[in-house]
């Protein structure tokens, strides 16, 4: 009997519940708060993210991280500040086999470390997988088609095969990548020009000139990659331009609005408290990383100076702008 385990039941917990149930016999879907719990035990269904779609019978809601015991596979879908806890919280019921599978998209930070470090730290072992690509819940969760890159600890050809087995249906492919340091980063760096994207756009930036904007963000991601120990090969992965292109552009991206919102100045701590903007704190680990190996990182640096410094976007980018032109001056 295939028993999977989920930590989170947030929209993408909630969403690979349910995919995954097509190819398990059990999807144990753990949530921390009591009436998300009570809610998915007594009718089905996840009133916050999904609340006109029933969860199949085979997902079992759960409350108690003891129930995670002798899972095959645990996947983590809370966000990247709250990954040491969990783990910390359930290492006691993961067995040396079991396989974590990671699909938050941000980084630890002070000090910077990536998701797969951190998950190799708390429990000493290498079976662990990254999960990234463009993959909106709402999209999965209604069986649309969508697709999705793994990559493994090690390159562990076993895992990637079980994450495979396990997540792959007739709508959703996945692909297999052996480069860990690219797939997480894309995942990280997709969050910032994505932030970029929006602040432009809030400030009525034309379209041509959004599009070098776009474009000096690829170029940035390939250099960190690089410097990472990463294969700037990965950014033609589904975890690289197609989770870029989705983000950066999608009226449903959550670290795109942010851009918007701080773009017109409407960004607030208070009214958005709740809310999960993975670039917000990667921007800040990422730019300190940049700017201690000496990579260029303007793109960085722009949103940096909007989100952190407050500065006017405009003003900003304009200076963004000179700069780039006065290095083009032969």
């Amino acid at each position: 009997m295939t028993k999977i385990s989920i930590l989170g039941a947030g929209a993408m917990g909630t969403a690979l519940a349910e995919l995954i149930s097509k190819n398990a016999d059990e999807v144990y879907l753990y949530a921390r708060r009591k009436e998300v719990y009570d809610n998915l035990k007594k009718l089905k269904i996840n009133v916050d993210y999904f609340p006109s779609i029933k969860l199949p019978n085979n997902i079992i809601p759960i409350n108690d991280l003891e129930q995670i015991n002798n899972s095959e596979c645990i996947f983590l879908t809370v966000p990247s500040h709250a990954i040491r806890e969990i783990i910390t919280k359930s290492k006691g019921f993961i067995s040396e086999d079991t396989i974590i599978v990671n699909t938050a998209k941000g980084i630890e930070y002070p000090p910077l470390k990536r998701m797969s470090e951190v998950i190799a730290e708390e429990l000493k072992g290498e079976n662990i997988v990254t999960m990234s690509g463009p993959n909106f819940a709402h999209e999965i969760i209604n069986n649309n088609f969508s697709s999705t890159t793994i990559a493994a600890y090690s390159n562990s050809t076993r895992c990637l095969k079980k994450v495979k087995k396990i997540i792959e249906t007739d709508n959703f492919i996945v692909e297999n990548s052996y480069d860990l340091v690219g797939v997480e980063l894309c995942g990280v760096l997709k969050n910032i020009n994505a932030i970029a994207i929006g602040i432009c756009e809030a400030f009525g930036l034309n379209e041509n000139a959004q599009y070098f904007l776009f474009t000096k963000g690829v170029n940035e991601m390939r250099d960190i990659l690089l410097s990472f120990g990463g294969n700037p090969e990965t950014l033609f992965c589904y975890c690289g331009f197609g989770d870029l292109c989705l983000t950066s552009h999608s009226d449903k991206s959550r670290n795109r609005t942010l851009g918007l919102l701080c773009g017109q100045h409407m960004y607030d701590n208070q009214q958005t408290k709740g809310i999960t903007y993975e670039g917000k704190r990667s921007v800040l680990a990422i730019r300190e990383f940049c700017h201690k190996k000496g990579i260029e990182c303007e793109v960085i640096d722009f949103v940096y100076d909007v989100i952190h410094n407050k500065r006017e976007p405009k003003t900003s980018f304009y200076n963004l702008w000179k700069n780039i032109k006065n290095k083009n001056i032969l």
